[in-house]
């Protein structure tokens, strides 16, 4: 089964596991593509800032969260591999819901993802 933004339903949790989700998919894109670009690619960095966020939002979600099978039995079916529009499609999700419905110290998750947003964007 595939899970596609409208199927999150304003369910907070369900949300933030696919910002979650996005966040570490981008990472590893950016790492792949870094590696492609050797070591002084700039990539490495933004991997490594994707990759945090991505953590600090896992953080966040409740303990009974199950992020690989979030991935893997519903796989979620947005962008594929361009580490922008992941960050995009992450950053309009959280929009979705009011703030407080997400755990509290989600707003931090917020600003970070909108900085890498910012940085992503040529």
């Amino acid at each position: 089964m595939t899970t596609t933004e409208d199927d999150l339903e304003n369910d907070p949790t369900r949300i933030l596991t696919a910002v979650v989700w996005l966040l570490f998919r981008a990472a590893d894109q950016e790492w792949t593509q870094a590696t492609l670009d050797g070591p002084t690619s700039p990539r490495h960095l933004l991997g490594l800032q994707l990759h945090f966020a991505a953590s600090q939002g896992l953080d966040l979600l409740p303990d009974y969260v199950d992020l690989e099978a979030a991935q893997g039995e519903s796989a979620l079916e947005f962008p594929g591999t361009d580490p922008a529009e992941l960050l995009r499609t992450a950053e309009r999700l959280t929009r979705s819901v009011p703030i407080e419905a997400f755990p509290a110290g989600t707003s931090m998750l917020v600003v970070a993802l909108c900085d890498l947003v910012r940085e992503s964007t040529p």
